[in-house]
Protein backbone atom coordinates (compact mmCIF):
# COMPACT_ATOMS: atom_id res chain seq x y z
CA UNK A 1 0.00 0.00 0.00
CA UNK A 2 1.47 3.29 -1.11
CA UNK A 3 -0.11 6.61 -0.34
CA UNK A 4 0.46 10.32 -0.54
CA UNK A 5 0.14 12.35 2.65
CA UNK A 6 -1.49 15.76 2.50
CA UNK A 7 -2.32 17.42 5.78
CA UNK A 8 -3.66 20.72 7.01
CA UNK A 9 -4.26 21.50 10.66
CA UNK A 10 -6.19 24.67 11.40
CA UNK A 11 -6.75 25.89 14.94
CA UNK A 12 -10.13 27.62 14.61
CA UNK A 13 -9.59 29.57 17.85
CA UNK A 14 -6.13 30.99 17.15
CA UNK A 15 -6.35 30.64 13.33
CA UNK A 16 -2.78 29.31 13.30
CA UNK A 17 -2.18 26.59 10.76
CA UNK A 18 0.25 23.81 9.95
CA UNK A 19 0.61 21.92 6.69
CA UNK A 20 2.54 18.83 5.70
CA UNK A 21 3.03 16.78 2.57
CA UNK A 22 4.81 13.66 1.38
CA UNK A 23 4.36 12.62 -2.23
CA UNK A 24 2.46 14.01 -5.13
CA UNK A 25 -0.62 16.16 -4.94
CA UNK A 26 -0.99 19.76 -4.01
CA UNK A 27 -1.93 22.03 -1.12
CA UNK A 28 -3.22 25.32 -2.46
CA UNK A 29 -4.63 28.49 -0.93
CA UNK A 30 -6.88 31.04 -2.57
CA UNK A 31 -6.17 34.38 -0.98
CA UNK A 32 -8.65 37.18 -0.38
CA UNK A 33 -7.36 38.91 -3.55
CA UNK A 34 -8.37 35.81 -5.57
CA UNK A 35 -4.76 34.75 -6.22
CA UNK A 36 -3.91 31.04 -6.05
CA UNK A 37 -0.82 30.29 -3.95
CA UNK A 38 0.97 26.96 -3.67
CA UNK A 39 1.38 26.19 0.03
CA UNK A 40 3.19 22.89 -0.48
CA UNK A 41 4.07 20.75 -3.45
CA UNK A 42 5.95 17.54 -4.11
CA UNK A 43 9.74 17.58 -4.24
CA UNK A 44 11.31 18.35 -7.58
CA UNK A 45 13.68 15.73 -8.89
CA UNK A 46 15.36 14.81 -12.15
CA UNK A 47 12.65 12.16 -12.69
CA UNK A 48 9.22 13.80 -13.15
CA UNK A 49 7.48 10.42 -12.94
CA UNK A 50 8.97 9.61 -9.51
CA UNK A 51 6.53 9.01 -6.67
CA UNK A 52 7.15 9.31 -2.95
CA UNK A 53 5.04 7.64 -0.29
CA UNK A 54 4.58 7.67 3.45
CA UNK A 55 5.32 3.93 3.49
CA UNK A 56 8.82 4.08 2.00
CA UNK A 57 11.85 3.77 4.26
CA UNK A 58 13.24 7.24 3.55
CA UNK A 59 9.89 9.10 3.75
CA UNK A 60 11.36 11.84 5.97
CA UNK A 61 13.59 12.93 3.08
CA UNK A 62 10.45 13.91 1.13
CA UNK A 63 8.48 15.49 3.97
CA UNK A 64 7.55 19.15 3.65
CA UNK A 65 6.09 20.95 6.66
CA UNK A 66 5.21 24.54 7.28
CA UNK A 67 3.60 26.56 10.07
CA UNK A 68 1.49 29.60 9.26
CA UNK A 69 0.76 32.41 11.68
CA UNK A 70 -2.73 33.77 12.26
CA UNK A 71 -1.97 36.80 10.10
CA UNK A 72 -0.73 34.65 7.24
CA UNK A 73 -3.61 32.13 7.42
CA UNK A 74 -6.24 34.86 7.66
CA UNK A 75 -5.12 36.12 4.25
CA UNK A 76 -6.77 33.08 2.63
CA UNK A 77 -10.44 32.46 1.95
CA UNK A 78 -10.17 28.87 0.72
CA UNK A 79 -7.76 25.95 0.99
CA UNK A 80 -7.57 22.96 -1.38
CA UNK A 81 -5.86 19.65 -0.71
CA UNK A 82 -5.80 17.41 -3.76
CA UNK A 83 -4.20 14.26 -5.03
CA UNK A 84 -2.40 14.30 -8.36
CA UNK A 85 -5.50 13.19 -10.30
CA UNK A 86 -6.92 16.65 -9.65
CA UNK A 87 -3.69 18.62 -9.20
CA UNK A 88 -2.08 17.60 -12.48
CA UNK A 89 -5.11 18.69 -14.50
CA UNK A 90 -5.52 22.09 -12.85
CA UNK A 91 -1.86 22.95 -12.43
CA UNK A 92 -0.46 22.82 -15.96
CA UNK A 93 -1.79 25.04 -18.76
CA UNK A 94 -2.62 26.23 -21.25
CA UNK A 95 -3.52 28.88 -20.29
CA UNK A 96 -0.55 29.81 -18.11
CA UNK A 97 -2.81 30.97 -15.24
CA UNK A 98 -4.90 27.77 -15.21
CA UNK A 99 -4.36 27.21 -11.47
CA UNK A 100 -5.76 30.64 -10.59
CA UNK A 101 -8.71 30.14 -12.96
CA UNK A 102 -9.44 26.67 -11.53
CA UNK A 103 -9.20 27.83 -7.89
CA UNK A 104 -11.54 30.77 -8.50
CA UNK A 105 -14.02 28.66 -10.51
CA UNK A 106 -14.06 26.01 -7.76
CA UNK A 107 -14.46 28.70 -5.08
CA UNK A 108 -17.42 30.19 -6.93
CA UNK A 109 -19.05 26.76 -7.31
CA UNK A 110 -18.67 25.74 -3.66
CA UNK A 111 -20.26 29.02 -2.55
CA UNK A 112 -23.05 28.93 -5.15
CA UNK A 113 -25.45 26.77 -3.13
CA UNK A 114 -25.95 27.69 0.55
CA UNK A 115 -26.37 24.04 1.63
CA UNK A 116 -23.16 22.23 2.60
CA UNK A 117 -24.82 18.87 1.88
CA UNK A 118 -25.81 19.92 -1.65
CA UNK A 119 -22.39 21.45 -2.23
CA UNK A 120 -20.74 18.18 -1.15
CA UNK A 121 -23.03 16.22 -3.49
CA UNK A 122 -22.21 18.55 -6.39
CA UNK A 123 -18.47 18.22 -5.71
CA UNK A 124 -18.73 14.42 -5.48
CA UNK A 125 -20.63 14.33 -8.79
CA UNK A 126 -18.04 16.59 -10.43
CA UNK A 127 -15.16 14.36 -9.35
CA UNK A 128 -16.99 11.14 -10.27
CA UNK A 129 -17.84 12.32 -13.79
CA UNK A 130 -14.78 14.38 -14.60
CA UNK A 131 -12.90 13.32 -17.72
CA UNK A 132 -9.89 14.89 -19.35
CA UNK A 133 -7.73 13.45 -22.11
CA UNK A 134 -4.71 11.73 -20.61
CA UNK A 135 -6.04 12.03 -17.05
CA UNK A 136 -6.40 8.71 -15.27
CA UNK A 137 -5.25 8.99 -11.68
CA UNK A 138 -7.30 9.13 -8.50
CA UNK A 139 -9.29 12.27 -7.79
CA UNK A 140 -9.38 13.27 -4.17
CA UNK A 141 -10.18 16.84 -3.27
CA UNK A 142 -10.74 18.44 0.13
CA UNK A 143 -11.95 22.04 0.22
CA UNK A 144 -11.83 24.14 3.39
CA UNK A 145 -13.41 27.55 3.10
CA UNK A 146 -14.46 30.45 5.24
CA UNK A 147 -18.18 31.00 5.43
CA UNK A 148 -17.89 34.70 4.73
CA UNK A 149 -15.24 36.23 2.52
CA UNK A 150 -14.11 39.77 3.31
Amino acid sequence: FHSTLLGLLLNTKTMEMGIGQIGDGLILGLDINKDAKLLAEPPTTDDPSASYFITQDDWEQYLYTRAMSREEAEGFSTFYLMTDGVANDCQYGPPPDILKIWANDMDREIRLVPSLQKTAERLKNYLANYKAKGSFDDRTLVVIFKDKVQ
